[in-house]
């Protein structure tokens, strides 16, 4: 439950942040000390990272006097397509998602039911093109309507177009993004758009300017003045 490895541009699923998203607190519970591993999986982590060696069979990705990396065979994609998907309550689908009585890989809990409705064999690839903290693009190729879900944490002011056109985001699997996807090729983007957020940097920058202007007539004045 570190994310110093931020430090070197690798993201990890168990790191700490003074400000939890609250889904993804009650779900995760980053006051513990180790990720749960009914979520390994579903956060698509590829790689592990431990002091010393497990013992088992398993085999070091590398090891070296730091720590030993060890490969994630049941990782899930970072995005992937389905069309099949269970509704649940919000009160119930973190105990679903723990207890993982449901295929990850082809279907996702929903809370809200889809419009437009996917369709429940869908197939596709979903191909990540762009990443950033902020804004992500995925190219997404599917057979028939169906949703497009990321493993990336749900929030509300995610915002999603799909083909230049406006798309809902949806929670999935009780953290996770969900959205719509038409058949075909679709070229989808997600943005964070937080409103007080921008009229914080709004006022922040007015009152940096108003400073600056106040800072260059009491100069002014002060140069007259000895003059």
């Amino acid at each position: 439950m570190d994310n110093s490895w931020m430090a070197h541009g690798i993201a990890s699923a168990g790191g700490y942040h003074p400000a939890k998203l609250a889904r993804f607190e009650s779900l995760v519970q980053t006051s513990r000390q180790t990720l749960d591993p009914a979520l390994v999986d579903l956060f698509a982590v590829r790689y592990f990272v431990v002091r010393d060696r497990v013992q088992g069979d398993l085999v070091p990705a590398f090891a070296g006097t730091g720590g030993v990396v060890y490969a994630n065979p049941g990782a899930q994609p970072r995005a992937w397509v389905t069309g099949r998907y269970e509704l649940v309550g919000t009160g119930e689908c973190n105990a679903r998602v723990r207890a993982g009585d449901f295929d990850r890989r082809k279907s996702v809990l929903l809370e809200t039911p889809p419009v437009p409705v996917p369709d429940s064999s869908a197939s596709g690839t979903a191909r990540i093109t762009s990443f950033r903290s902020n804004r992500v693009e995925v190219e997404v190729t599917s057979s028939a309507p169906a949703l497009l879900v990321l493993a990336e944490a749900y929030h509300p002011d995610w915002r999603a177009r799909v083909n230049d056109v406006p798309a809902p985001v949806w929670p999935a699997d009780c953290v996770l993004r969900a959205v719509p996807v038409p058949a075909g090729t679709s070229r989808v983007e997600l943005e964070f758009e937080c409103p007080p957020l921008r009229a914080g940097v709004a006022v922040t920058s007015v009152a940096g300017l108003a400073m600056l202007v106040l800072l260059g007539l009491g100069l002014r004045r002060r140069g007259e003045v000895r003059a």
